[in-house]
């Protein structure tokens, strides 16, 4: 399969809130109203961890079906440390991001132990978003005024 090229745009007067269109979709990302939002949707750190569940469970049921395993459910919970003082101005030598993120997968399946562990190893290899922050991406920016 060839390489795909994946657009989202964003665009955002004064306040933190964004919106976001991709494709066919819409959505608002904004801040929570000590971060000078208006709580009208997820902030971008939540929407960060959303997408690292989400791709987990498409390719979790993918490589399931590759592998033969039935999953009836897949339950994913993501949780990330992460400290404001560098969004704030106050600290500079602190990461800006999280500085952990923890995943609790819960599965409902019958599929035995060994085979659990293959998937996930798989799951986890293949998917875009976890490989997106493990592994450094070059990230180029123009800007127009």
């Amino acid at each position: 399969m060839a390489d795909a090229r994946i657009r989202v745009e964003a665009n955002s007067a004064t306040l933190p809130k964004t919106f976001i269109r991709s494709g066919k979709f819409e959505w608002i990302i904004d801040e929570p109203e000590s971060f000078g939002g208006q709580s009208q949707g997820p902030s971008p750190v939540e929407t960060l961890l959303a997408a690292i569940a989400s791709c987990i469970v498409a390719a979790g049921h993918w490589i399931a079906g590759e592998m033969g395993i039935v999953i009836h459910n897949i339950r994913i919970a993501v949780e990330g440390t992460i400290d404001s003082d560098k969004f704030f101005g106050k600290v500079t030598s602190k990461r800006a991001g999280f500085s952990n993120i923890e995943l609790s997968i819960s599965l409902d399946t019958e599929a035995s132990d060994d085979l659990i562990k293959k998937w996930l190893d798989q799951t986890l290899d293949r998917c875009p978003v976890i490989d997106n922050l493990l592994k450094p991406v070059h990230i180029t920016t123009q800007i127009s005024y």
